[in-house]
């Protein structure tokens, strides 16, 4: 649980820096709705490695952007 947080409070992070509502995330691609988006934030689920390379391409960083945020995160916490 404490992962699945953590990765979901980077994912917002990044997100938010960008200035993509919810709403705006969903209507760029077609892969995820904004629910399950905020399910991920609010670490309510772990999505698979693929959604997370199409969440990543969809709010422009890297893997390794997010997985550096994910560790920062984890020490912080």
């Amino acid at each position: 649980e404490k992962y699945s947080k953590a990765l979901g409070k980077s994912i917002r992070a990044f997100r938010e820096s960008r200035n993509i509502s919810l709403k705006e995330f969903e209507a760029s691609q077609d892969f995820i709705d904004r629910h399950a988006l905020s399910w991920i934030e609010n670490g309510k689920t772990v999505p698979s490695a693929f959604t997370l390379y199409r969440i990543c391409n969809a709010i422009k960083i890297t893997q390794a952007d997010l997985f550096l945020a994910l560790e920062k995160e984890i020490k912080n916490s």
